[in-house]
């Protein structure tokens, strides 16, 4: 019996090393790519300057300078502890404008609404688009297509923002809190296909608010989402989903499909894997997304503009 014991102990252990091991990066400088379109990923970032917001801003300023960036992409929970409240709302300038205020950043943000921005009035999210020229907005989900000018053949990536919140049934039953009945979850999916189907664009990345699947606080699975949106990533072949919700860094592959999570641009929280899990730290970050017309390169960087993971999808 003592025996079986040992056995099972060391057993454990090793799996615990070699999957310390499979997840453990060693760190090097950012890989800027030749005649590449390049867009940046952040996410949970609204803290009003506080929870280490500021401490990441130089770096990210940084990077998509370095990375001469079109866009960035925020993943959600753009003002915590509540979403702002009208497009005078001082978390404006207190989270948003003052924190972000360096040159490089004035490039388009485009965005969808975590679970904390429906807290608050996200109408108010989508007027402040005729306040500021960087933020985009439009509607609570929505396309935007881009053209890689310098590929050869001439290449479109396409994106596709998408608003996880009213899929959450825990949002269902708690709509005094989150305000998400009478967003109708059906003819968001059927919008969703239907732009999928007719999407002609070498590269798709669809961007929720919330995980699929995490090793972080909320470990495991959103089954709503499991239900609802990987079939349609799976059947029209979508590079990535991008997604935050979740304080760090992470990169999970399942059955052929990359799941990424940036959204760690303030407070963070541990980590740790789960099925599939290729990469997950707990760090102050974001993602890079360099795109040829060959391959994309993703690179997952810190607050020091190190470089903890690469991944490159063709």
């Amino acid at each position: 019996m003592k025996i079986l014991t040992f056995i099972r102990t060391t057993i454990a252990y090793i799996i615990v090393v070699f999957t310390a091991l499979f997840t453990c990066h060693s760190q090097e400088a950012f890989t800027t790519v030749k005649k590449s379109f390049t867009f940046v990923v952040i996410g949970d970032w609204g803290r009003n300057g506080n929870e280490d917001q500021m401490k990441l801003v130089p770096s990210f300023a940084n990077i998509v300078e370095k990375s001469d960036a079109e866009f960035i992409v925020s993943t959600g929970d753009n003002f915590y502890p509540v979403g702002v409240q009208s497009v005078d709302d001082i978390q404006w300038m207190n989270s948003f404008e003052i924190p972000y205020k360096a040159h490089p950043l004035h490039i388009p943000w485009y965005t969808v609404v975590g679970n904390h921005d429906y807290r608050g009035n996200v109408q108010a999210q989508i007027d402040y688009m005729k306040r500021s020229r960087r933020w985009n907005f439009p509607s609570r989900y929505y396309t935007k297509k881009h053209l890689l000018e310098d590929a050869t053949p001439k290449t479109e990536v396409q994106l596709f923002y998408i608003d996880t919140n009213p899929f959450i049934e825990d949002y269902q039953a708690h709509n005094e809190e989150y305000n998400v009945k009478g967003q109708d979850t059906k003819k968001q999916l059927q919008w969703l296909e239907n732009e999928l189907k007719k999407s002609s664009a070498k590269w798709k990345f669809v961007v929720g608010h919330h995980h699929i699947y995490s090793g972080g606080k909320r470990k495991g699975e959103q089954k709503e989402l499991v239900q609802h949106i990987v079939p349609l990533l799976k059947k029209y072949n979508v590079t990535a989903y991008l997604n935050g919700h979740e304080h760090d860094l992470q990169h999970i592959e399942r059955d052929g499909l990359h799941f990424i999570t940036s959204g760690a641009g303030s407070e963070i929280r541990p980590t740790g894997n789960v099925e599939g899990t290729k990469f997950a730290k707990a760090m102050h970050g974001f993602v890079t997304v360099s795109l040829t017309n060959a391959e994309a390169l993703l690179q997952f960087i810190d607050e020091k503009e190190m470089v903890h993971y690469k991944l490159i999808l063709k």
